[in-house]
């Protein structure tokens, strides 16, 4: 009997997050990996609100770098420089990488989100250079995350973490700039 209620109570009382990290701990903690998700934006101008999704946005880590990739868009965060492609546009926005991006950069996923407090399967994380965000468990454990401002909500959904090869990641960190109008806003 007392067997069945502690189990009962590790049920119960079980923490979404730990259980989520411990799952997805070796590919967050590997060197290159990719999260593929759904973004919906929601801006305020005016006093109405405009929506946008998209369906197949994806950030890749490796060593160090970060790319962002959605249908308009690719980031291209790493140590010094940031990049910026419109595609819409075929503008590369180049330049040094300030402290805010930097930190980016720095931080411990795991750390980051095993220091919070659960209410109703969410978990709001501070950081003290951005925005406030909330990460949510829905009933399949499955995790969303919302960055709330003042004048956008972004919302990721239908996140998944995968491991990437990384031999392969090196190709996608390099954007040819040939056909590109280039802007390069650091200083010679």
């Amino acid at each position: 009997m007392k067997l069945i209620l502690l189990c009962l109570f590790n049920i119960l009382f079980s923490d979404i997050l730990s259980d989520w990290l411990e799952i997805n701990s070796d590919i967050i903690n590997s060197a290159s990996y990719k999260i593929s998700f759904e973004q919906r934006n929601e801006s305020v101008i005016g006093g109405g609100s405009y929506f946008q999704t998209d369906t197949s946005t994806s950030i890749l880590v490796f060593n160090n770098q970060i790319q962002y990739e959605s249908k308009d868009r690719i980031i291209v965060l790493s140590k010094n420089t940031s990049k910026l492609l419109n595609k819409n546009t075929n503008q590369l926005f180049i330049d040094n990488i300030d402290s805010e991006l930097s930190m980016f950069l720095d931080i411990d996923l795991i750390q980051l989100l095993s220091n919070n407090v659960s209410i109703n399967n969410c978990y709001d994380i501070q950081l003290d250079f951005f925005s406030n965000f909330k990460l949510c468990f829905n009933h399949n454990n499955s995790p969303s995350f919302s960055i709330l401002s003042q004048n956008m909500n972004i919302d990721l959904i239908n996140i998944n973490f995968s491991k990437v090869d990384s031999l392969r990641m090196v190709k996608y960190f390099k954007i040819d700039e040939k056909s590109l109008s280039v802007f390069d806003l650091r200083k010679q």
